[in-house]
Order: C-alpha cells, then structure tokens, then sequence
C-alpha cells in the first residue's frame, strides 16, 4: 500500500494501480497493519488467491444481504460492475477526463474507454429529450 492506492494484478499477469475511498484506505491500512503477508492476499493464501468466480459469487451474496439484487439494481452484480459503475461516475461527475480514465483503467485503446462516453452520451440525450431540447 501507498497511501491511498494498491497494486491489483489483473487477468493478463500485470499489476494496475487502484485508487481508494480514503475512509476504505484507512481500514485496510488497520488490517494490514494487524496481519502478515500471507493474511493481506485476498484468497486462500498467497498461492492459492480466489478465482473471479469465487469474488463475484461472494459479492453478490453481500450485495443481496443489502437488498442490492441483480433485479432491484437493473443490472448483474459482479466485481467488474464495480469496475464501469466507478469509471461512470468519474467522467459523470468531471473528476476525470477521458485520457485521466484510459490511463487509470489500463486501456492501450482509448475507443475502448470511449465506450464509457457512448453511455453518457445516450444520459444526456434521454435528459434533453424529458426537457424539450434548447429553445431557440
């Protein structure tokens, strides 16, 4: 850990930097600080972390405990929603801009990212089109 980010290792073997909540950030500094290494690895151990699988299925179950359904919220919940839910708010918002966006998500393809602002675009058209559009 470095302040308020993580190295997480993604499904191609390499590691991307992670941004945190502060408030998230300072409970794992807690539990790391009060475990070994071995106990910090999400999973079984070290050599044996959990499969995506494993982390999704546990997640919805949490999710469901909350009352956050796959029906209540309107889409699957799974880790990876965290994933565009996040990167959503941060262009929705104006936190980041799209380059900002690429570089945090680790895509070589900025089309990729793009895919973020084709959703925000349809946001905005279905906004205008509850509104009457501009008057002229």
């Amino acid at each position: 850990l470095a302040g308020r980010s993580i190295a997480v290792r993604d499904s191609k073997g390499g590691d991307r930097i992670v941004r945190m909540d502060p408030e998230f950030s300072l409970v794992l500094q807690r539990h790391v600080g009060e475990r070994t290494r071995e106990s910090v690895v999400v999973g079984r151990s070290v050599s044996n972390p959990f499969t995506r699988f494993q982390l999704d299925k546990r997640l919805r179950k949490y999710a469901g405990w909350a009352g956050l359904t796959d029906e209540v919220v309107g889409f699957k919940v799974h880790c990876h929603t965290l994933r565009h839910s996040g990167a959503r708010e941060y262009l929705r918002q104006g936190i980041l801009t799209v380059n900002d966006l690429q570089k945090m998500l680790g895509h070589r393809d900025l089309a990729t990212t793009g895919i973020y602002l084709d959703t925000l675009a349809e946001e905005i058209g279905e906004k205008l089109d509850r509104k009457g559009g501009l008057k002229v």
